[in-house]
Parts: structure tokens; C-alpha cells; sequence
């Protein structure tokens, strides 16, 4: 199959993910920054970054394969890792050279996101129109991946906007004297990432049928416990005391609100199985 420019340049921007997840989560990136280890506080919030890259890539991906003769659908996608591409530029001029001097690695991050951002652009240069709102955004809620979706983007939001302005990282670890600048850096650009998920999760939600709504769900269930559990195995013992109810009720919802999406999109699937009309058969 040949692929789209718009394909293209999208799975070249997934790909570039992949490699920033696999980078912060495999590599000693203190080790990168300044020759020095990651303390557990430093190492926490670089896997918050890699944890949201995996998110960035995978949803991409997902709903670029799913739409790759569907032109409109991939221009809409394009724009919005666009906004994404441009909040994470804007993070790191404002948050990399805070407390640190900025290297090669600064200016590589920078160059290697502008070049993402020429490249979907380019794309996106021809006649074809970004796909419209497929329903209203109060209509076609229920038991199925629209309103878990739904959920899983206000959650999403209002975590990001707690974080910026009253949950600060030294209000979350225990031990204080653990965030460093270079933990507080990186705990400001996931901030940021989390905004450019946002902005992934809007077009499942307002321009995606039913079929990019079940397989974004499902992706976002695989990224949470196939990747999101061994990521962060034994690091939530950093976090005050007063966070761990907070977190284990969130994830008790989120696996009930997912497993209640995933059975309505089943059932709706048996129903329009045994309600369609078969071939050959006539009414009156």
C-alpha cells in the first residue's frame, strides 16, 4: 500500500516518540545531562515524561493506521500533533535553561521537534479539508469508548491544570529535599506533554467514529497496564501519603469506567450484528 504524505510524515512523528519513550525509560539521561545519577526523584519524573512520549506515539499511530485512506481524518490528526509539537517547543524554551545550562542535548531536543513541525506541516499542504465534528460533544454518551474517552480527557485536564498551579512536585514526594531543578524541569515539560495528549484525545472524541473511539480506548488501556505498571513498579512509594488514596481510587475507576466502555462497544457490536438485514433478504 502507498502511503499518504500525510501517513508518512505522521508514523515518521510516532516513530521519533517511540525513541524518545525507549530513550528516557532504557538510557541514565542524568548520566546524558551532566555525568551524574538520577536520583529516585529525578528518575520518577523523567519516566512521567517517557510514560506520556509512549502515549503521544501510540495513539498517533493508532488512529493514523486506522484512517490511512481517509485523507480529511489524517489533516485533522496532523494539526493536532502540530499543537502538540508547538506546546513542547514552548516548554523548552521556558522550562530547559531554568537552573541548567543549556547543551547539545537542548538544542538537538529543539531542532529534531521543528523539524517534526516542518515536516506535518508540509504535509498537510494540499486541498483536501480536515474532517468535520462527527456529533455534537453532549451527544452519543453511554456505556462506550466516547464517554470513557470523555472522561479519560477532562481527568486529563484537570489533573494538568492542579499540577501547574497547586500540586507542586515538592507537595508530592515525601522526602523534599529530593526535587532538584532537574526534576522540577522535567516534572514542567511532562506538564506540558500532558497538554499535547489532550489535544490527541479531542479527535477520537469530536471527529472520530466509532471505530477510532474503540481502538484509541483500547490503546489507552494497553498503554496504562501493559506499560504504565512495570514503568513505574515501586515508584509510588516516593509520593506523600496523602496521594496514595488519590491514586489507587483513580485507578479503580479508570479500570471500571474501561472494562464498562470496552463490554458497551462489544454489546453495541453483537446488536448491530443481529439487527443488520441480510443479504438477499427483502421487507414489506
Amino acid at each position: 500500500m502507498n502511503l499518504s504524505k500525510m501517513a508518512f510524515a505522521i508514523y515518521v512523528y510516532c516513530l521519533f516518540m517511540t525513541i524518545a519513550w525507549m530513550t528516557q525509560w532504557f538510557a541514565d539521561m542524568c548520566q546524558w545531562l551532566d555525568g551524574t545519577s538520577c536520583n529516585d526523584t529525578e528518575t520518577f519524573t523523567i519516566r512521567m515524561s517517557s510514560f506520556l512520549f509512549l502515549y503521544l506515539a501510540l495513539l498517533s499511530f493508532v488512529m493514523a493506521r486506522t484512517n490511512e485512506d481517509n485523507p480529511a481524518f489524517l489533516k485533522r490528526l496532523a494539526f493536532h500533533t502540530m499543537y502538540g509539537l508547538a506546546i513542547m517547543v514552548g516548554s523548552f524554551v521556558t522550562f530547559a535553561p531554568t537552573g541548567m545550562e543549556p547543551k547539545w542535548y537542548h538544542f538537538g531536543d529543539m531542532v529534531t521537534l521543528f523539524i517534526l513541525f516542518a515536516l506535518l506541516h508540509s504535509s498537510t499542504s494540499n486541498e483536501v479539508a480536515p474532517v468535520g465534528m462527527h456529533q455534537s460533544l453532549w451527544e452519543g454518551h453511554g456505556a462506550n469508548p466516547r464517554t470513557f474517552l470523555m472522561v479519560v480527557a477532562v481527568a486529563l485536564l484537570v489533573k494538568m491544570l492542579a499540577i501547574s498551579d497547586f500540586m507542586q512536585l515538592s507537595s508530592i514526594i515525601e522526602d523534599q529535599e529530593s526535587v532538584t531543578i532537574r526534576a522540577e524541569t522535567f516534572y514542567s515539560f511532562a506538564i506540558c506533554q500532558g497538554l499535547a495528549l489532550l489535544a490527541l484525545l479531542a479527535i477520537p472524541v469530536l471527529y472520530g467514529s466509532a471505530k477510532d473511539q474503540l481502538n484509541t480506548t483500547i490503546a489507552v488501556v494497553v498503554v496504562e497496564i501493559v506499560f504504565g505498571v512495570p514503568m513505574f513498579w515501586g515508584m509510588f512509594r516516593l509520593i506523600s501519603s496523602q496521594y496514595h488514596t488519590m491514586t489507587m481510587v483513580g485507578a479503580i475507576v479508570f479500570g471500571g469506567l474501561a472494562v464498562v466502555a470496552l463490554i458497551g462497544a462489544y454489546m453495541d457490536a453483537k446488536r448491530e450484528k443481529y439487527d443488520r438485514i441480510p443479504e438477499g433478504v427483502t421487507t414489506v
